[in-house]
């Protein structure tokens, strides 16, 4: 499609390509916060030149840093993740993975083989 041609049907729906840029930004970035990204990689995955620009977009959009955001949003968004203040947001683990390290290794050892080759 020509850029004339999109321009014009965005402009017909009330919208403008900036806008439309700015929505998925801001949706992806409240997505990728309860993903366990850091900030440092959405700032990039979103097209931020610089982690202090997409901070200041962040604060634009919600009012609050993305730290902040995360923080707040996190037990309601996603109860598989928890905030742990000194490394940040972790995954829990699957139950299965709370065996002694012995069995584990078992486990993945038998999956993990190279087929034999004659």
């Amino acid at each position: 499609m020509d850029r004339r041609t999109l321009l014009r049907k965005l402009k017909s729906e009330g919208t403008t390509f900036k806008d439309l840029l700015e929505d998925t930004r801001k949706k992806l970035a409240h997505d990728y916060l309860v993903e366990a990204f850091s900030i440092t990689q959405i700032s990039f995955m979103l097209g931020f030149s610089a982690t202090s620009s997409f901070q200041v977009a962040f604060k634009r959009w919600y009012n609050q840093s993305p730290g902040d955001y995360r923080r707040d949003h996190l037990a309601e968004s996603s109860p598989k993740l928890q905030l742990n203040p000194r490394f940040g947001l972790v995954h829990h683990l699957p139950v299965s993975l709370h065996q002694p390290r012995h069995n584990r290794i078992q486990m993945v050892g038998l999956a993990s083989r190279p087929p034999r080759i004659n």
